[in-house]
């Protein structure tokens, strides 16, 4: 209904409507000096009931007050998201745009498209196109979970591009190269060294080991590190064993050590989980490299190493990125190239069924097609 209201100090005659909204709350607001504009109001408030578009203002403006935040959201997400990943990859690049002058206390409906085009320009001025397209697909993950979460209508960070990913090369190492790294490097790292290779294992996978996460009986290590694959097993072979029994006999003969659940801990019973020590251990085991003579290896190339031998051993790819942990099969393609007669088992079979090859283990030699029912048909050899 559209009524009237006459104000006693100016004697102005002011309009104003009633209507229930999508939910049956009775909704009245003041419109205006114009019976028009009352009736306009009213029309539009109907069709915006009818859609469930409806919201009052006093609903707006709690709405808008219960609105996080970029830095309070980003902290959600963290506690939400990224705390089942394995690593402090989006803490890490979350910090750059909380940087940003004043954008940490923005209210998230007032970030635009505008503020991150400007942000991702400035941001690519400063790192290199791998850091920018990490921070990019990030971002683009934080504001999608916004949307999904009913914080925002639409994703500001929709149609942001990233920069291609760039192609590195693995680093592999031979056994003969790990031998000598081992030997530049010093004593505490070894055994980390040998696991990593034994493994295939992550250094943070690693130095996150407890001596709960070894079984025994099964032969295997549960990785303690929540990866998007979920919780995984990793198979421990002879060599990963006897390292293994190695660092546990060392446990049981240190009275400090005894009372460290880590795998990996220093003599004087600190363990490695911190970021700064995974820092430390990836600097030293560069240096060692380099005074091995195996300048551009990492500690994350013993994990490639690691893979590359399984491949030339005959391992199926499928085997390996089981092992390794890969979220997907593209992750252990990199390796395929490195399979002995890579593809030339498809081709045997291909020739076995054309005719011309036995197929692959099979001895001896084809003599052409049956005339009577055009089948394949073999000799053994004698």
């Amino acid at each position: 209904m559209i009524g009237s209201r006459v104000k006693k100090r100016s004697g102005v005659t002011v309009y104003f409507i009633r209507f229930r909204d999508q939910h049956g709350r009775r909704v009245e607001e003041m419109v205006g000096a114009s019976k028009r504009e009352a009736e306009a109001r009213l029309r539009a408030r109907r069709v915006e009931v009818d859609r469930g578009k409806f919201t009052s203002k006093r609903a707006a403006k709690k709405a808008a007050e219960a609105e996080p935040t970029l830095k309070a959201f980003v902290a959600d997400f963290m506690e939400k998201v990224a705390s089942r990943t394995r690593s402090n990859h989006y803490r890490d690049r979350f910090r750059p745009l909380l940087a940003v002058a004043d954008m940490q206390d923005r209210k998230l409906s007032t970030i635009t498209r505008a503020d991150l085009d400007a942000y991702v320009g400035n941001r690519a001025q400063e790192v290199t196109a791998s850091t920018l397209r990490k921070d990019i697909i990030a971002m683009r993950k934080l504001f999608t979970m916004a949307v999904e979460w009913g914080k925002l209508d639409r994703s500001p960070a929709f149609g942001v591009k990233a920069p291609s990913e760039p192609k590195a090369e693995a680093r592999y190492l031979s056994v003969e190269e790990v031998e000598r790294l081992k030997l530049a490097a010093a004593p505490w790292l070894r055994p980390l060294i040998s696991l990593a290779l034994a493994t295939g294992m992550r250094l943070k996978e690693l130095t996150m080991l407890r001596w709960s996460d070894w079984d025994e009986n099964a032969g295997v290590l549960h990785v303690a590190e929540n990866t998007k694959t979920g919780t995984r097993t990793c198979p421990v072979g002879i060599a990963a064993k006897a390292i293994l029994d190695g660092l546990r006999e060392r446990q049981r003969n240190s009275v400090v050590l005894r009372k460290v659940p880590f795998i990996f801990a220093s003599d004087a019973g600190a363990d490695y989980t911190d970021e700064d020590t995974r820092r430390r251990i990836s600097r030293d085991t560069s240096a060692a490299a380099t005074k091995a003579g195996l300048g551009g290896a990492t500690f994350h190339s013993l994990r490639h190493s690691a893979a590359s031998l399984m491949v030339q051993a005959g391992v199926p790819l499928f085997e390996v990125g089981q092992i390794l942990g890969h979220s997907t099969p593209t992750m252990t393609q990199r390796y395929s190239h490195l399979a002995p007669g890579h593809l030339k088992t498809a081709m045997a079979h291909l020739d076995a069924a054309l005719g011309v090859a036995p197929a692959p283990g099979v001895v001896g030699k084809q003599v052409g097609r049956s005339k009577s029912k055009g089948t394949l048909k073999s000799v053994k050899a004698s």
